[in-house]
């Protein structure tokens, strides 16, 4: 009887089974010590220690009680089969494990090497057992090599198969091009041909012969670095066919040999034509916008130097008139005193009231306009001592004021001493006057931090505001109360609103009818 080995023309004559048989009784003797060492040193091995923490050692023991067992039952019981297909199923593991033949044939030479130690040193063994157990030993080791290394070429041979049929099918259906070359640019392949090409016409050429005339030196230096200095390259280019320009955004990538050398490199182009004709036409919108921006620019310093002349003519060329009202009404009073019924003395009381009031609504009107364009420069402000100084002020300027003031602690910050001054004095006026008509009249001051800005308040118990007229709150000549109940010219809040945003901050406000009005100013610290 003759057992044949896969596909191979070894085969086992009834003496070579017999002396088959008196190998695997001595090897079973050592078997156990032998693998127990073999475990432990390709426990520090980088790829079998790696393999081996797939499995507990228990799983270990069992596996390796398994193989042995079908040792046995091939040598002894003639079942070859299913030995040799569980030395198929560990090549095909091998194979896609990519174990490299050198690493598990290394582990095949350390049994031997371990088990011929075992052998030599046991003195029960007689010199012709010792010969009859390396003859078996030899043959038995050759079927192992021969089944696991032939179906680890075959799977090995199947998976390149596959990957190389793969690759071909994702080089094919890539939507970008690619140029495989050689170190002079010679096209070695291409995934795509359009532009009526022929494969002929493409493979085997220069690249340079495909790209503009004045693009050549940036692809000959980009190859050149490529295989020089082991990198890619990045580039843009286009490609003119007809009428029609395409733009491409191409790189070229080494491919390292496993010696590191460099033989061949890649060239892949992405079609960036939508995004480059997008890029074109922004580019232009861009032009276009700054070009408007510039003859906006020209037109708004030309408005500004006219209100600048109608700011002069507002405090010059109007002033004159109203002192002259002012200066003639009061010289009337004084020397037609005795002829003017009381009807007429107070109607030209309320022209005098009417051109100061006018001369009031200049002087703000003036001091908002000088506000948009006085440069704003900043310096540390102690902001409890800067309102302090504004009520002291304030209070003075009110003789009436009854107010209780409660300053919190305010946070310092960096801002222009005299725009704040301007900004506390109007919110603290306008608290003064719109609480002056209650019993007990009450204003507070405070802040806190929001991210990045300190939102400082001023908060009144006065006439407050309906929050439906809330937009016209900051607006120039705009009021919430007539003149009859608060007198004023509706700039102050505006002009809080104006240094509030050179300051690069917001204002806004919370009221209600009656029951106080709280204003708050976010300023960036």
């Amino acid at each position: 009887m003759e057992t044949t080995l896969i596909s191979s023309n070894l085969v086992f004559t009834d003496a070579e089974i017999e002396v088959l048989k008196h190998f695997f009784i001595i090897q079973d003797k050592y078997a156990d010590r032998v693998n127990e060492e073999l475990t432990t040193l390709l426990q520090s091995h980088p790829l079998w220690g790696n393999i081996l923490k797939m499995q507990t050692p228990e799983q270990q023991k069992q596996q390796q009680e398994y193989s042995r067992e079908l040792q046995r039952a091939a040598i002894f019981e003639n079942k070859w089969e299913e030995y040799t297909n569980n030395l198929i199923a560990q090549g095909i593991t091998y194979a896609r494990m990519n174990v490299a033949y050198s690493e598990w044939h290394e582990i095949i030479r350390l049994y031997k090497e371990y088990m011929a130690e075992y052998v030599r040193n046991d003195a029960t063994l007689a010199h012709s057992d010792i010969v009859l157990f390396f003859e078996g030993m030899s043959k038995f080791i050759d079927y192992a090599v021969f089944g696991i290394a032939e179906a680890y070429l075959r799977e090995k041979n199947r998976i390149i198969t596959s990957n190389a049929a793969r690759f071909k099918a994702i080089f094919e259906s890539s939507a970008d091009f690619i140029f495989l070359i050689d170190k002079q640019g010679t096209i070695q392949m291409v995934n795509r041909i359009e532009g009526g090409y022929k494969e002929e016409d493409i493979v085997g050429k220069p690249v340079y012969h495909f790209q503009p005339i004045e693009d050549r030196d940036i692809l000959t230096n980009a190859i050149s670095t490529v295989f020089t200095e082991k990198r890619p390259v990045f580039y843009e280019s286009y490609y003119n066919s007809g009428n029609n320009t395409q733009y491409f955004s191409c790189s070229v990538s080494p491919i390292l040999e496993e010696d590191e050398s460099v033989e061949n490199a890649v060239i892949i182009a992405r079609d960036i034509t939508p995004q480059k004709l997008h890029q074109i036409k922004l580019d232009e919108l861009n032009a276009s916008l700054e070009q408007k921006i510039a003859e906006r620019t020209v037109e708004l310093k030309a408005a500004n130097a006219e209100l600048e002349a109608f700011s002069y003519s507002v405090s010059h060329d109007l002033r004159a008139p109203l002192r002259a009202i002012n200066g003639f009404t009061h010289l009337l009073l004084d020397e037609c005193k005795d002829f003017l019924t009381n009807d007429t003395r107070d109607m030209m009381m309320e022209v005098i009231k009417a051109a100061n009031k006018m001369g009031n609504l200049i002087d703000d009107l003036l001091q908002f306009s000088r506000m948009g364009k006085q440069e704003v420069v900043k310096v540390p402000i102690n902001m409890n001592d800067k309102v302090n100084s504004v009520i002291q002020e304030q209070q003075k300027l009110v003789p009436s004021c009854r107010a209780t003031f409660r300053v919190l602690p305010l946070e310092n910050i960096k801002g222009d001493r005299a725009m704040l001054r301007q900004l506390f004095a109007n919110l603290i006026a306008n608290a003064i006057k719109y609480s002056g008509k209650k019993e007990q009249p009450e204003i507070e001051v405070g802040c806190y931090r929001d991210n990045n800005s300190v939102v400082y308040y001023v908060k009144d118990n006065g006439a407050g505001f309906d929050m439906e007229y809330y937009n016209k709150l900051f607006g120039v000549f705009q009021r919430l109360h007539s003149s009859s109940e608060f007198e004023g010219t509706g700039v102050g809040l505006a002009l809080v609103n104006r240094i509030a945003q050179r300051h690069g901050g917001k204002v806004w406000a919370e009221g209600k009818v009656d029951k106080g009005a709280t204003f708050y100013v976010s300023l960036p610290d």
